[in-house]
């Protein structure tokens, strides 16, 4: 996970030590963008989170990611509360 000022983006380090994009979840539409985000894991969950106004907490089941077969980057929703 890599935060943005405007969401999050996913992406892999390959064994070769090469980083690959794999998509990103943007920040909810009511939010402002803020260039801090709170990222934490949970078993396969992520829960991110943002002082911006607006933002409230976004939670993402990782397994979304890994079972993917699409190898062009996507944009991926998440529960918001």
């Amino acid at each position: 996970m890599v935060a943005q000022a405007d969401g999050a983006a996913f992406a892999e380090l390959t064994d070769q030590g090469k980083l690959v994009y794999l998509g990103r979840l943007p920040q909810s539409s009511t939010a402002a963008p803020s260039i801090w985000r709170e990222i934490r894991g949970y078993k396969n969950y992520i829960i991110i989170g943002s002082e911006a106004q607006g933002h409230g907490v976004q939670v993402f089941d990782m397994l979304k990611v890994k079972t993917s077969m699409d190898p062009r980057p996507c944009r991926v929703g998440a529960l918001i509360w």
